[in-house]
C-alpha cells in the first residue's frame, strides 16, 4: 500500500511545477532584480502564480492536520504574516516578504497533506550548483570574454569589477558573490546525500565523486565568503558526527581531523606573507591580519548591529516590525544577523517564537534520522538537517528573514514535514 501510494505521489506534476517555481525563485530570483534584460515586474508575477497555484492546490487536496513540526512553526508563521497582513491594508506593505511568508506556510500545509520527496527538484539544485561553479571557471580562466559579454548584463557590474581587482571573490554567473556562493552550497549539500539518486553510476565511484565534492568547496572558497567557506568545507563532517553515536572509531577519525586543521592553521599562518599574493587566499589572509592588529573584520556592521539593538529597546517586545529595520534606521540596507534583526523587528514574542521552533525542527531530524528505515527518507532528511544547518550558522552574519534564505530553509522543513507524515501512514 506504502509503495502504491508513494508512486502515485511522484506522478503529481503539479506539486513538482510548484515546488520548481519556488527554488527557481529562491535560487535565480535576482535575475529579476539585477539585470538589464528583465524588470521587476516579473517577480511580481513569478510570485503571484507561485501563490495562485498554491491556494490551487491546497483547495483541490484539502487540508489536514500538521505534524509537530508544522505546529512548531506555527506560532512564529502566524506572528510573521498577521503583521504582513495589517500593513498590507493599512500601511505600506511589503508585498514581496507577504508573499514569501505564505509561499513558506504553504509549503508546510502541503507536505502535511501531501510528502513531497519525489517532487523536491533537487537535479535542478544540483545543476544550479554546477551552473554556478561554471561561472566562476569562465571568469578565472576566460577573464576578457566574462567582462566583455557576461558582467554588462548585472546592474552590479562595476560591483562584480570591484571584487575582482580587490581579490576580495568571484561571482561569475551571478549578480553577487554571495548568491553565488549560497548556490553552490546547496548543490554540495544535494550531492553529499543523495549521490545514489542524482549521479549516474560512473561518477559514483569514490575518485570521482571527491574530485566532484572538491569542486564545489573550492567553489565556494573562490566566492570570498569567509563563513560559507567554512560551511562547505566542514559540511561533510558535521553532518556525521552529530548523527553517529560516538564509538571508539569516531573519536579516532574526529581526534584526525581536528590534528589535521591544526596542522593547516599553523601552515596557514606560517605563511601568511605568501598566501595574500595568492588571490584564492587573500581575503582569509587579510582577515587574520586584521584580527592581529585589532581592526574590525565584519565590514563596518557593527554599527548596523548597534542600531537594531537600539530599536529592540525601544521596542521590546513585540519590535519594530517585519521587514522595518531599513526604515527605522535610515539604511538601504539589513543587520546582517537574522537573530539580531528577529529581536529588533519582532520583538522577544518573535525571537522566542523562531529560536524555539528553529531548535525543535534540527533536533526533530536528528531523531529521525536515528530512527528512519527507509533509504530514500533518510537520504532527504539529511539534505534537509544539511540545509537547517547551513542556516542556523548563516544567520549570524546574513539575512535570511527573505528571499533564498528563508524559502529553502522552509523547504528543508516541509521536506522534514514530509517524512513525518510518511511514517504516519506506514504505521498504519
Amino acid at each position: 500500500m506504502t509503495n502504491l501510494t508513494e508512486r502515485n505521489l511522484s506522478k503529481n506534476r503539479l506539486l513538482t511545477i510548484l515546488l520548481t517555481l519556488i527554488v527557481f525563485y529562491a535560487l535565480w530570483g535576482f535575475i529579476y532584480r539585477t539585470t538589464i534584460y528583465v524588470s521587476k515586474s516579473f517577480q511580481y508575477v513569478h510570485l503571484i502564480l507561485t501563490l495562485i497555484l498554491s491556494f490551487f492546490y491546497v483547495g483541490r487536496h484539502g487540508l489536514t492536520n500538521l505534524t509537530k513540526t508544522g505546529m512548531g512553526w506555527t506560532p512564529y508563521l502566524v506572528y510573521s504574516l498577521a503583521y504582513l497582513t495589517y500593513t498590507l491594508f493599512f500601511l505600506s506593505s511589503n508585498f514581496i516578504l507577504f508573499i514569501e511568508y505564505c509561499v513558506c506556510m504553504i509549503m508546510l500545509i502541503i507536505a502535511a497533506r501531501t510528502p513531497l520527496l519525489y517532487q523536491v527538484p533537487v537535479k535542478f539544485i544540483l545543476w544550479s550548483g554546477l551552473f554556478a561553479i561554471l561561472g566562476i571557471a569562465v571568469q578565472v580562466f576566460l577573464p576578457d570574454f566574462y567582462y566583455s559579454r557576461i558582467s554588462g548584463i548585472f546592474i552590479s557590474e562595476d560591483s562584480i569589477l570591484k571584487w575582482s581587482e580587490r581579490d576580495y571573490g568571484l561571482s561569475g554567473f551571478t549578480s553577487q558573490i554571495t548568491i553565488t556562493a549560497r548556490i553552490i552550497i546547496y548543490g554540495e549539500i544535494v550531492i553529499l546525500f543523495l549521490k545514489d539518486i542524482l549521479l549516474p553510476k560512473k561518477l559514483q565511484k569514490r575518485i570521482t565523486y571527491y574530485l566532484l565534492l572538491a569542486s564545489f568547496i573550492i567553489g565556494v572558497l573562490l566566492t570570498g565568503k569567509r563563513l560559507h567557506f567554512m560551511v562547505a568545507a566542514s559540511l561533510p563532517f558535521i553532518v556525521p558526527i552529530l548523527l553517529e553515536r560516538m564509538s571508539e572509531k569516531k573519536i579516532f577519525i574526529l581526534l584526525t581531523i581536528l590534528l589535521l586543521l591544526i596542522i593547516a592553521g599553523e601552515l596557514f599562518i606560517s605563511n601568511i606573507d605568501n598566501l595574500m599574493k595568492i588571490s584564492m587566499f587573500r581575503r582569509f589572509a587579510l582577515t587574520y591580519t586584521m584580527l592581529q592588529d585589532g581592526e574590525d573584520i565584519t565590514s563596518g556592521r557593527i554599527e548596523f548591529y548597534k542600531k537594531a539593538w537600539e530599536a529592540f529597546l525601544d521596542y521590546p517586545i513585540i519590535g519594530i516590525g517585519l521587514g522595518e529595520y531599513s526604515t527605522y534606521a535610515m539604511v538601504d540596507h539589513y543587520v546582517h544577523n537574522t537573530y539580531l534583526q528577529v529581536l529588533c523587528e519582532q520583538g522577544i514574542v518573535g525571537f522566542f517564537f523562531f529560536v524555539i521552533a528553529i531548535f525543535l525542527s534540527i533536533r526533530r531530524t536528528i531523531d529521525l534520522i536515528r530512527k528512519e528505515g527507509d533509504k530514500i527518507s533518510l537520504s532527504y532528511l539529511k539534505v534537509s538537517l544539511g540545509i537547517q544547518i547551513f542556516y542556523i550558522l548563516y544567520c549570524v552574519t546574513g539575512n535570511e528573514l527573505s528571499g533564498a534564505g528563508l524559502i529553502m530553509y522552509f523547504l528543508s522543513i516541509a521536506i522534514l514535514v514530509s517524512v513525518e507524515r510518511l511514517n504516519v501512514r506506514r504505521s498504519y
